[in-house]
């Protein structure tokens, strides 16, 4: 089909020939199902999940439990068993170091826990964690503190027992993964005397529970 269109010199119709022009009619399909991103529709939003990648380093302060087990000694007397019961706590100063608090009762015994001397002790110094695995993995922490101690006894073996007394003590626990166990070495050394010539020594073995 043709429409002619025309007008001569005199005021006619000039004449054109061909068909009509195309008429181009906007897709009725959105754009983003066509693989066309729609534009912004205003200023980015920060990701509110965007500071969680990196993995938490975990609380400031914690506490545990500590039940310990090992030999004490003094130099006036045998080597002997005893036990200790202990609280102790943490306040993290930096990503590896760390305030560590503790308190506790020990009943330093002598043979077949007679003889033996009740002691309640409190503690304060520094740690530092030396190896990290993952999060939850294993983890090393070395401890210093220096110790102050009240001894509920009067007498040992006829001595008489000094009822205040001062010391040092280092540990070394192992966090165990994926629990809130931990093992440790502890030692003690009294700087003071537990009865006249003679001061308190320990070496105990730790079985923790921290509670975090």
């Amino acid at each position: 089909m043709t429409i002619d269109f025309g007008q001569d010199d005199d005021g006619a119709i000039e004449q054109y020939s061909g068909p009509p022009p195309d008429i181009q009619h906007p897709s009725l399909i959105q754009g983003k199902y066509r693989g066309i991103p729609d534009g912004a529709a205003g200023p980015p939003i920060d990701d509110p999940l965007a500071g969680s990648a990196a993995p938490s380093s975990g609380r400031h302060h914690w506490l545990g439990l500590r039940l310990a087990g090992g030999m004490f000694e003094d130099g006036a007397a045998a080597a002997r068993a005893g036990l200790a019961v202990g609280l102790a706590g943490r306040y993290r100063l930096t990503e590896r170091l760390f305030a560590a608090g503790r308190t506790d009762w020990s009943r330093r015994g002598g043979d077949a826990m007679t003889g033996a001397i009740d002691v309640l002790g409190a503690g304060a110094g520094l740690g530092a964690t030396v190896v990290v695995g993952s999060p939850g993995g294993v983890a090393l922490a070395l401890i210093g503190q220096l110790r102050g101690e009240v001894r509920l006894a009067d007498q040992r073996d006829g001595a008489p027992v000094r009822r205040g007394g001062l010391g040092i003590a280092a540990a070394a626990e192992l966090a165990l993964p994926s629990t809130p166990l931990t093992v440790g070495v502890r030692a003690e050394q009294g700087l003071t005397e537990l009865v006249a010539g003679a001061r308190d020594r320990a070496v105990l073995v730790e079985l923790g529970v921290d509670l975090r």
